[in-house]
């Protein structure tokens, strides 16, 4: 059986293929292709960038992490935005819920405004009441624009702290990152960003 420390490793690996995938596309193809609206789901538009990394979600999650334990993945662009891998097995057969949200700032990104995130969070399978407090293990990784050639990753797993690299991604070469929390003790010299892309469509 597979615990949060068995699937770290897979995870971090199918962030890096989503990441270098997706940092292709937006280096060969304009962005006018890649912000070409392809599919509306679950009240949320889907853009061509977005087609390419669900494809390979979908494929790795089979492939690497279905093939050992059966899980749930959850995910925009799948059917009812969730599978059972293998297909065919029950909802109530898995342990773990997968939620991954493979390009968390697509419009920024297709456009080179600002880096995307590929997210995932791992909790154990509760049915519908599964909730983000339930997540043991929580892995991001940068994707960023193309005149940038640096990517930082970062995981945690409930109880064992948080890890976090820096990589290289023209020599390959990584070195550790020491995270920690703000000693700021009021908002007074913080900020924050509030993005709004295209007010008066959505509700508040």
């Amino acid at each position: 059986m597979l615990e949060p420390t068995d699937l770290l490793p897979p995870i971090r690996r199918l962030h890096d293929l989503l990441r270098d995938g997706i940092l292709a596309a937006t280096r060969e193809r304009s962005s006018e292709e890649l912000s070409t609206v392809v599919a509306e789901q679950g009240g949320d538009l889907v853009f061509a960038l977005d087609e390419i990394a669900e494809k390979t979600l979908l494929e790795f999650v089979t492939a690497e992490i279905a093939s050992r334990e059966p899980v749930v993945l959850i995910a925009e662009g799948l059917p009812e935005g969730q599978l059972v891998l293998p297909r065919g097995t029950s909802e109530e057969a898995c342990r773990w819920r997968i939620i991954v949200d493979p390009i968390d700032g697509t419009r920024p990104l297709m456009v080179q405004k600002r880096s995307g995130w590929v997210l995932t969070g791992v909790a154990p399978n509760l049915g519908g009441k599964t909730n983000l407090q339930d997540i043991v293990l929580a892995v991001q990784t940068e994707i960023p624009l193309v005149k940038q050639y640096l990517s930082d990753q970062m995981w945690a797993i409930r109880g064992e702290g948080v890890g976090a690299i820096r990589q290289n991604l023209q020599s390959g070469e990584t070195h550790d990152l020491k995270l920690g929390p703000s000693t700021a003790t009021t908002i007074a010299l913080g900020f924050a960003t509030i993005s709004r892309f295209f007010p008066g469509v959505t509700d508040v």
